[in-house]
């Protein structure tokens, strides 16, 4: 009987042994759980939310850059598409100008932010490409077909013949266009876009529209 008593504790002993053991693994593994669900969000989500907007801005920041004064060699490095590129007539002097229109992917050309530009022709460089000076800008915001920008020839009435314009319209998808927004002349002397008032009863062609597509 007394051996039986001695052995009772001490099995009483081990077990309560055992059971304090299971709770501290147990309360290791909660521990752990979290650090290593941490872990794998940091592996799928290498970059903070931050950095992510940070990086996004230097995305969009390269059509705020001021582009006047550099040449279309300076703006090879910015990486951008462009949408439209159009030489302009010019009867008054030997100078070569053109209207470009820039955007940082292919979609954004008609929905989205794009920067219209006014160059210079220079020289010509490698493998027979055309270097530019960049004049004059704008930044606007495409829509199509709501919101469209292209650059034409008109003759206004107070005028003897032809001039560049850049307009802002709706394309109709017709050969007169309906809807002018905006108009600005392309004022190749002083090299500038010039915002002027629409004409009553402007009529434009469709520098868009093409029969048979």
């Amino acid at each position: 009987m007394n051996k039986f008593f001695i052995v009772l504790p001490f099995l009483s002993f081990i077990f309560l042994g055992f059971h304090h053991q299971d709770q501290g693994e147990s309360k290791n593994a909660t521990a752990i759980s979290p650090l290593a669900i941490r872990l794998s969000e940091t592996e799928i989500f290498p970059f903070s939310a931050t950095e992510m907007d940070s990086t996004k801005g230097a995305q969009e920041d390269r059509l705020d850059r001021v582009f006047v004064g550099k040449t279309t060699q300076e703006l090879n490095q910015y990486n951008l598409h462009t949408c439209l590129g159009s030489m302009l007539e010019d009867q008054s002097g030997n100078d070569k100008y053109a209207m470009a229109i820039f955007s940082l992917n292919r979609d954004n050309c008609q929905h989205g932010k794009n920067k219209i530009v006014l160059e210079k022709f220079l020289h010509y460089y490698e493998q027979g490409k055309a270097n530019f000076v960049i004049r004059d800008e704008l930044i606007v915001i495409s829509d199509y077909p709501k919101r469209c920008y292209s650059n034409v020839r008109l003759k206004l009435d107070h005028q003897k013949q032809e001039r560049n314009y850049l307009i802002e319209y709706e394309d109709n998808a017709k050969p007169m266009l309906e809807k002018i927004h905006k108009l600005w002349e392309i004022d190749l002397e002083k090299e500038k876009f010039k915002e002027i008032a629409l004409p009553k009863n402007l009529q434009c062609y469709n520098p868009d529209y093409a029969e048979g597509i």
